[in-house]
């Protein structure tokens, strides 16, 4: 035998040994492997990818890959073959209608493959069918939409009965009545109605975190204007119980650039967190500071019930609660922490847990970055005083009865006119005959519903100066931003919070001062 007869009797069986090498590992791989060549044939197949298409592999071998997988998947797949050809590394999911097994998902990866002179001549390819993870990937997400339909259509029907007792509440307040009894039986369900609505809140914000659908509005802040806020929020919380309150705040001006409403939210649930797990008479106290390295600094301490070491690495999972008497008698959902926590590492900071156990209290530090002292309060736009003279004239829609007389009184108690209908067909022949400064208008109306109510008052010369007020249980983004695409001006999820509405009405009485309708 020659030399040059055994150099290559050598080179075939290294290929041999190579190939033999390639099919013991194929053949015990989940996924399908083919060697395909320039002109889009099939150069071999592993014996799982035969098994995919169903054909044996000593058919496929040869063949022009459009033959074996049909026109339809190859025309989705030509773009990925042309790339690979070019010497590119390829990797994607694509689905497409392969001959005869329908429609499929694949996941591909293709590897280039050269000449002797460096030109690609063609690609092998491992493919996976990953039909079943993406059903199940969409299962996953038809299930997921259906709880968020579900969480929104509860909010709906569980703030719906709010909204007329916060009213009669406010109608209460406005009437000044001052019998000690009176006034302790209006307080309690004051409290309750608002913590009812923070509950159905913090469920919803558990579902808009999850899906990423928390958008921050940021704005340059002073913190102790944000923990003064929250402190008068959770007063009564904390005086019910008896407990006392230190709040400690620095002499410098201390600012934040944060969203207002999600920052004063994880104080909130920090000091009312506090307060429920202190027993009657507990000390409850909220320090800020600047930190040695610049940052924020809000520290929530109280002399409850402690946790345990092994809880404190859960204390801010969702769901997660207390074990303890005292924790079972407050209720709640066990997602405050969590929230706090999400919060929190949406503006960039972190929330830290100390506790020396049981019955030893609690502290929780949260720490934001915080801007230079030089650094701008961003100044909130002035409200004018209320223009004396004419009262409003305001349109009230509701089906719900409860709810629209109880606006009514409130808003006639505040010296304004008020005509009420209950439906969207009534509703637009009494924007024609009133043209009211102010509409507020609930969604869920018979006959026509409070989208289209608006939609049709926009295109109405006579109402196209009317503030339109939105009134929903549903306060998701979508809900909202459906609300605006229809023409309302506003959005107030219910019970709409009657301090609000004093401020609208202070608003629109200004502007109608200046001139403005």
């Amino acid at each position: 035998m020659s030399a040059e007869s055994s150099v290559m009797h050598e080179d075939v069986e290294s290929l041999r040994a190579a190939l033999e090498q390639l099919r013991m590992v194929t053949d015990r791989m989940a996924a399908a492997v083919t060697y395909c060549s320039r002109d889009l044939r099939y150069l071999w197949v592993s014996p799982e990818y035969a098994a995919w298409i169903a054909r044996p592999a000593a058919e496929i071998v040869g063949q022009r890959i459009v033959e074996v997988l049909g026109p339809q998947a190859y025309d989705d797949l030509e773009p990925y073959f042309e790339r690979v050809l070019q010497g590119e590394r390829v990797e994607y999911e694509e689905r497409c209608l392969v001959r005869g097994l329908g429609l499929r998902w694949i996941k591909a990866i293709y590897v280039p493959t050269y000449d002797a002179r460096g030109t690609p001549d063609g690609w092998i390819a491992v493919v996976t069918d990953i039909t079943r993870r993406k059903e199940l990937e969409e299962m996953l997400r038809e299930s997921d939409r259906r709880k968020d339909d579900f969480l929104a259509m509860l909010a709906h029907e569980l703030r719906g009965p709010l909204a007329p007792i916060r009213n009669a509440v406010a109608i209460m307040r406005v009437l000044g009545l001052e019998d000690p009894k009176f006034v302790y039986a209006r307080d309690i369900i004051e409290r309750q109605v608002s913590h009812m609505a923070r509950l159905v809140d913090d469920l919803l914000d558990v579902s808009r975190i999850s899906r990423g659908k928390i958008a921050l509005q940021r704005e340059t802040l002073e913190l102790a204007d944000l923990v003064q806020e929250a402190v008068e929020a959770t007063r009564p919380v904390i005086q019910t119980p008896g407990h006392t309150l230190s709040v400690t705040l620095p002499a410098e001006q201390l600012r934040i650039e944060a969203d207002r409403v999600r920052i004063v939210q994880v104080i909130v649930n920090l000091l009312t967190n506090a307060a429920k797990f202190t027993p009657p008479g507990g000390r409850i106290g909220i320090e800020v500071s600047r930190s040695e390295a610049g940052e924020a600094v809000i520290r929530v301490t109280d002399t409850g019930v402690g946790i345990e070491e092994a809880m404190q690495p859960r204390v801010f999972e969702a769901f997660v609660q207390e074990t303890s008497d005292l924790a079972r008698s407050q209720g709640g959902l066990g997602v405050g922490l969590w929230l706090a926590k999400q919060l929190v590492d949406l503006h960039g900071g972190r929330i830290d847990v100390e506790s020396a156990g049981r019955g030893r209290g609690a502290a929780f530090t949260v720490t934001l970055p915080a801007l230079p002292r030089n650094a701008r309060e961003t100044q909130p736009a002035g409200l004018r005083e209320p223009t004396a003279g004419s009262p409003l004239r305001i349109l009230v829609v509701e089906d719900n009865l409860d709810t629209a007389e109880s606006l009514k009184m409130l808003l006639e108690l505040h010296g304004h006119e008020v005509w009420m209908e209950h439906d969207g067909l009534a509703a637009l022949h009494a924007f024609s005959r009133l043209c009211p400064d102010i509409a507020f208008v609930d969604l869920g109306l018979p006959l026509l519903d409070g989208f289209e109510v608006a939609r049709r008052a926009r295109r109405d010369q006579g109402t196209a100066g009317c503030l339109l007020v939105a009134l929903s249980g549903y306060g998701r983004d979508e809900d909202k931003a459906e609300a605006r695409r229809a023409g309302f001006d506003l959005h107030l999820t219910k019970p709409a919070d009657t301090e609000a509405i004093a401020e609208l009405l202070a608003k629109r009485c200004a502007a109608r001062g200046g001139g403005a309708t």
